[in-house]
């Protein structure tokens, strides 16, 4: 019994001995160094400032890896305040069950720009594939969500904070894992399933323009892409893009103040430059008519809304229907529907006088009876007044011109109007209507 007991007491004594031996290097179980765990650890390299022959492994993804060295950096450390592990060996039995907690501030320096450069040109910064969010893509005849792609490129501050880290904490080995750029939208994301049904829905809409004998469509691809992600992430029609859009169909398909090529009657093609004359897209106006139809999520037929109209929508903006000035045969043609209404001798402008009447393409804008047309020189009533431009340009009857036609408008010329005989206005006014062309020339 004795001999048991004996024993008992000696293999006590060994292990006894064993704790006091081991925990004379190594730190308590409990032992917390500015809130992180170190139990276990050499007591020496506890607060060791040595950095010597300190060097970090670094492993990152697809088999990456690189290291670098104190020495690499100018890595140093100090430590600011008066700290001590005191930790008595002989106490182990109780010790290991108590918690030992040190606060200690580190004075770390190393050089930066080495340290960036060291992380630039890092083998794990080589190669990098980026990273690709989630998104909704064309497949074929139809939309899909192509998933998010996982890359291998580094956020470098987050990189070198790591790093920082390690060093301090005197760290062997430094796998990367929250150091990379992650995808921000995933093929889960709420929004972009979202995105997906409004552009599939949209792949089936087709809205058409109708600029009369020309028609615009928009659809697939072109539509799509006038919406876009807003700040809340949504997918939404793009007023500015729309905008955008439609002032490029206006541009190519409004007529006002552009010039034609003329086939006149008597004297082949005459080149006429733009006028008042012509169509001129009210661009807001016709976004509001986009953005409420796109709103219906149906196809369909948009008539443009106009700030300016002509009086048909030809090829060449005249039509079969418009009135034909020569200055050079003082003479008018007026054409109602491809017949001849009214054709006539005229008396424009005086060019000796700086009044000839202006070449252009001009348009009919206005009806009048029984006015007077006066100046700071005269006052002339007429009959019929029928205004052409917007600088009191126009055709009128002329009760005191006694003929009318060949170069009488060299003397007894207009100040820019055109004078016609009193039975042919009168049959204009009754035939024409507003807006409707007056192609003024020499030929």
């Amino acid at each position: 019994m004795k001999k048991k007991l004996g024993i008992g007491i000696v293999l006590l004594l060994i292990v006894y001995l064993i704790g006091v031996i081991c925990f004379s290097f190594v730190s308590y179980p409990k032992t917390y160094i500015n809130g992180e765990k170190r139990g276990f650890d050499k007591k020496k390299e506890l607060i060791s400032t040595d950095y010597t022959d300190y060097e970090l492994e670094i492993k990152g993804k697809n088999n990456k890896k690189d290291s670098i060295k104190a020495e690499d950096i100018n890595y140093e450390i100090a430590i600011d305040n008066d700290v001590e592990i005191k930790q008595n060996a002989f106490t182990w039995p109780v010790s290991i069950f108590k918690k030992f907690d040190y606060t200690i501030e580190y004075n770390p320096q190393w050089d930066e720009a080495k340290l960036e450069e060291i992380l630039k040109n890092s083998d794990l910064n080589k190669d990098i594939r980026k990273m690709e969010n989630a998104k909704v893509k064309l497949v074929g005849d139809k939309y899909e969500i192509v998933p998010e792609q996982e890359g291998d490129e580094l956020n470098m501050e987050k990189f070198k904070n790591s790093v920082l880290n390690s060093f301090l904490n005197k760290e062997k080995v430094l796998e990367l894992k929250d150091e990379y750029i992650v995808p921000e939208i995933r093929a889960d994301d709420k929004k972009l399933k979202e995105e997906l049904e409004l552009k599939q829905n949209l792949f089936s809409v087709k809205i058409t323009f109708n600029f009369g004998d020309k028609k615009e469509e928009l659809s697939g691809d072109s539509l799509i892409a006038l919406y876009d992600n807003n700040a809340e992430g949504e997918y939404v029609l793009n007023k500015e893009k729309a905008r955008t859009y439609i002032a490029e169909l206006a541009k190519k398909h409004d007529t006002f103040q552009k010039g034609i090529t003329f086939s006149s009657t008597g004297a082949g093609e005459i080149e006429v430059p733009g006028g008042i004359y012509g169509w001129q897209t009210d661009v807001d106006k016709t976004l509001e008519l986009l953005t409420k139809q796109l709103e219906t999520g149906k196809s369909g037929t948009i008539e443009p809304e106009y700030k300016l109209e002509g009086l048909n929508r030809a090829e060449d903006g005249l039509g079969n229907t418009y009135i034909e000035i020569d200055l050079t045969r003082q003479y008018l043609w007026f054409y109602k529907d491809g017949k001849l209404i009214v054709e006539t001798d005229i008396i424009t402008g005086n060019p000796n006088l700086g009044r000839e009447t202006p070449v252009g393409l001009f348009k009919v804008w206005s009806r009048e009876t029984n006015r007077t047309l006066s100046g700071e020189d005269y006052s002339s009533p007429v009959s019929f007044w029928l205004p052409i431009d917007w600088t009191g340009v126009g055709m009128h009857d002329a009760s005191w011109q006694s003929s009318f036609g060949g170069n009488l408008y060299k003397t007894v010329g207009s100040r820019g109007c055109i004078n016609i005989p009193y039975e042919k206005v009168k049959t204009i006014y009754e035939e024409v209507k507003n807006n409707t062309p007056v192609v003024v020339y020499k030929s």
